[in-house]
């Protein structure tokens, strides 16, 4: 049985006991290369699609190398190519990496293409929080909520960030809601 990573645990391997009609080599595996568009994307939006494709399956399989072919593929996009999805991923990998204020660039503008989204919004807290910035991080919670009243995230992060900023009586008003 061939051997992985384990995802969850640093110098770890575990056994695949699946067994496939056409196996993928362990190396293919890791790196996304098995990605195959359904139908091929236009050809000045192959980039954008494979960024997009790589970034989708490196959060489903937590694989940092896919992480990194991504964000290098989308963020040497030209500017016409970077909408609000391409943005969101982008801010969503600077997030991660520890990079809250970069994030915050990206999720603004991922906000100002798609106001009505209130997933773009909930990142947006999270970044404006993880940069040190509650009251923006209120804010976009706040218009989350406003957009997707019943998507419980966005109530549940205000909450914590109230009581994390001595606001412990109004801590709980979002839960209530």
């Amino acid at each position: 049985m061939p051997k992985r990573g384990a995802v969850d645990v640093l110098h770890a391997a575990i056994t695949d006991h699946r067994i496939q009609a056409r196996p993928v080599p362990a190396a293919e595996a890791q790196s996304g290369s098995e990605l195959v568009a359904w139908h091929d994307p236009e050809p000045q939006f192959a980039k954008r699609a494979l960024g997009l494709a790589l970034f989708h399956a490196a959060k489903e399989r937590r694989s940092v190398a896919d992480f990194q072919r991504s964000f290098d593929l989308l963020s040497h996009l030209p500017e016409s190519e970077s909408d609000a999805e391409v943005a969101a991923a982008l801010g969503y990998m600077l997030l991660g990496s520890g990079r809250a204020d970069r994030a915050v660039t990206y999720f603004r503008r991922s906000t100002e293409q798609k106001k009505d989204n209130a997933e773009y919004w909930l990142d947006l807290g999270v970044a404006e929080q993880a940069a040190g910035n509650p009251g923006e991080a209120i804010a976009a919670y706040c218009k989350s909520m406003s957009l997707a009243p019943f998507d419980y995230r966005a109530y549940q992060a205000l909450s914590l960030l109230r009581a994390q900023t001595s606001n412990s009586g109004e801590a709980n008003q979002p839960l209530d809601k």
